[in-house]
């Protein structure tokens, strides 16, 4: 077969200092074919969303290149910081839609706020009222996760529902008929993150995109290497456990996050609800 170029997409990862970062320039530099494609001219295409340090690849002696930027996105995103003490929306859209706060209904201001219980009516207001079919709801940890589902659970109704069948009993099978996820499921919600079986994952994630699974309630697992048609994201916390402490997750991931929402080819918009200010979040 005749190769007319090589695409390399999510290539932020190669500024990464972590595994991921390390893997990716392993595989890039140990290519066989990355210098026969140079000589023969035939491109090597790197993509990325959300890249922020171009001088550190730029550095790279392994092949010459010319750096192409665009604000364009097939879908519009609309974007907003959620201040729950306040209950209002502050826009953060790039495009400025809005310039104003966007004052939430009274029925979500409570005397001392809890941002599971907030995040769950808000987000079943909202995909209620947009008529959306799924959602993701970042969380920094697992036992996060299963808060608000849970919390989810007494938002939206449980339904019958045939075609989640398949994906029950393969929990109980693996996970036992008491686990909580057979209970979310029976509300169209379920969680994701690494403590899950890769094939509960993976059909969780079926589920969800199909529109099947209504929310999901993950970790940061999914913030990358998905193609994820989904209306509504919402990071509900902009730090994470690491070790035994807190850390703030970077600018560049939450974009990855919040890029979850309106996908090319699935839908027109998206819209994006981060809890919380971004101040003391690293750029990178």
């Amino acid at each position: 077969r005749t190769v007319i170029g090589i695409i390399f997409d999510e290539a932020h990862l190669l500024t990464h200092s972590d595994m991921r970062g390390i893997n990716s320039a392993i595989a890039v530099i140990r290519s066989r074919f990355l210098k026969t494609f140079i000589k023969r001219g035939i491109p090597i295409l790197a993509l990325s969303a959300v890249v922020k340090d171009i001088d550190s690849i730029r550095d790279w002696k392994l092949f010459s290149f010319r750096i192409e930027k665009s604000h364009w996105r097939a879908t519009r995103l609309h974007k907003y910081e959620v201040d729950i003490g306040k209950n209002i929306l502050k826009p953060i859209d790039d495009l400025k839609s809005m310039k104003t706060d966007v004052s939430l209904p009274v029925l979500l201001r409570t005397p001392r706020p809890v941002k599971y219980i907030h995040v769950a009516k808000l987000t079943r207001l909202i995909m209620t009222r947009e008529n959306y079919s799924n959602a993701i709801i970042f969380c920094k940890s697992r036992q996060r996760t299963s808060e608000v589902a849970a919390a989810l659970t007494n938002e939206f109704e449980a339904v019958k529902e045939e075609k989640l069948g398949s994906l029950k009993t393969l929990v109980k099978e693996t996970l036992g008929e008491d686990n909580e996820l057979v209970k979310f499921l029976d509300h169209r919600i379920a969680i994701h993150h690494a403590g899950l079986p890769p094939i509960i994952q993976n059909k969780i994630l079926e589920e969800l995109f199909r529109g099947t699974i209504r929310v999901v309630a993950a970790t940061t697992t999914l913030s990358q290497g998905i193609n994820s048609p989904v209306d509504l994201v919402i990071v509900l916390d902009t730090t994470r456990f690491k070790g035994k402490k807190n850390e703030f997750i970077s600018i560049e991931e939450i974009e990855n996050m919040i890029g979850r929402a309106g996908r090319a080819k699935y839908n027109a918009e998206g819209l994006a609800l981060i809890y919380g200010s971004l101040e003391k979040n690293p750029p990178v």
